[in-house]
């Protein structure tokens, strides 16, 4: 059984792999990274466990290991990935309480939605509808029904068998009620665009459905404008929808080149803040600096390891030499940039640097970087 780097335990429900060591919780990893980082590592020479709590002190902390609290604790958004997914699963879940009554109390509320509010939701809490009355007017393409063709001079009537509709100056429309019956908020589309209206449709298959069993031109109800049915003109490419169609095709080669050009690895430089130069024996000057690397991949990056690629100099990290990054996480820490002076061309200079895992470049990143001022 793996046995806890920190505190010296026994890990007996939960081992935790990090940086060639096995802890018991995320409390003694945490511990360590922070002792780690700021190169006190040497800590863990005094003795076996230094990590391990005085008898004075135990039961103290009990509550931590209620597993409510700790989920609780840890858990800090609902959106989990798979791998906690299948935990929970195969744990079971009296284990993981407080996701369980998460759960319950989400499926209640949207149980409650779909069995009584249901188009309420719509019409009472939904903006879509008012920000559709803001942006529309009779040249925008909605769900439309032709009042020109389903009312004629006599109005919409009954369908009627061997009946001559045209003769006698009725309507298309047989006023069955088929458009209002499937409408999920229950408005009738033949009194025009309404708040209500989502456009999802259904009435437009409806209608379709029911000129087709009484053998009348479909489309009575259909995607349209007003213009369009009291003018009778024929659908044209406005400057309005060229325009709407640049914006959309730029954002959509914008986000393609976005996608294809995404990295697997982001990196950011920060210098520590207060802090300016350090002039160092045989004329270096040294700059401190906090990194912070995320693996936006779904396998561990391994031998991370840093190079100054524009200047000639060194790079130390605060607690190791290369590092590991886990699989859709990231890894922070603190390290000097140490530059001869003669090399520096100003008071701040432009560094690049790369960024490898082994021997391949996955990242390059520019930072500046300060020495004394020339007065030449």
């Amino acid at each position: 059984m793996d046995v806890c780097f920190h505190c010296g335990d026994e890990c007996t429900t939960t081992t935790i792999k990090h940086q060639n060591h096995c802890f018991c919780c995320y409390g003694c990893k945490t511990v360590f990274d922070i002792l780690n980082e700021n190169d006190l590592s040497y800590y863990y020479e005094l003795e076996t466990s230094p990590g391990s709590i005085p008898s004075k002190y135990d039961g103290k902390f009990d509550y931590l290991k209620n597993e409510t609290i700790a989920q609780k604790l840890l858990e800090f958004d609902y959106l989990i990935g798979s791998d906690e997914l299948l935990g929970y699963i195969s744990d079971g879940p009296l284990k993981h309480q407080s996701t369980l009554i998460s759960l319950l109390i989400f499926t209640a509320v949207f149980y409650f939605i779909f069995a009584w509010f249901r188009e309420q939701v719509c019409i009472i809490v939904c903006p879509y509808g008012r920000l559709q009355g803001v942006l529309l007017d009779n040249k925008s393409i909605v769900v439309a029904y032709d009042h020109k063709r389903g009312e004629k001079e006599a109005g919409r009537a009954k369908f009627k068998k061997n009946e001559e509709r045209p003769a006698t100056g009725k309507g298309d429309c047989i006023d069955c009620f088929a458009c209002v019956h499937v409408c999920p908020t229950g408005i009738d589309i033949r009194n025009g665009t309404q708040l209500e209206c989502i456009n999802c449709t259904a009435c437009i298959d409806a209608c379709d459905y029911m000129m087709e069993a009484v053998d009348l031109p479909k489309g009575l109800i259909r995607y349209d404008s007003e213009d369009a049915i009291e003018k009778k003109e024929k659908f044209s490419f406005t400057p309005r929808l060229k325009g709407y169609t640049a914006v959309l095709a730029i954002v959509t080669a914008v986000l393609i080149g976005m996608l294809f050009l995404r990295n697997d690895v982001e990196a950011q430089f920060l210098r520590l803040p207060g802090e300016l130069y350090e002039h160092k024996e045989n004329n270096i000057i040294s700059n401190v600096y906090t990194y912070k690397i995320f693996n936006k991949t779904v396998a561990d990056i391994d031998g991370i390891r840093f190079e100054l690629l524009s200047h000639k100099g060194t790079i130390k990290l605060v607690s190791h030499s290369d590092f590991t990054i886990e699989k859709e996480k990231f890894a922070e820490g603190t390290l000097f940039i140490e530059i001869n002076a003669a090399a520096l061309t100003g008071d701040k200079d432009r560094l690049k640097i790369g960024i490898y895992s082994g021997d391949r470049l996955i990242e390059t990143i520019t930072t500046a970087f300060l020495g004394p001022r020339s007065y030449k």
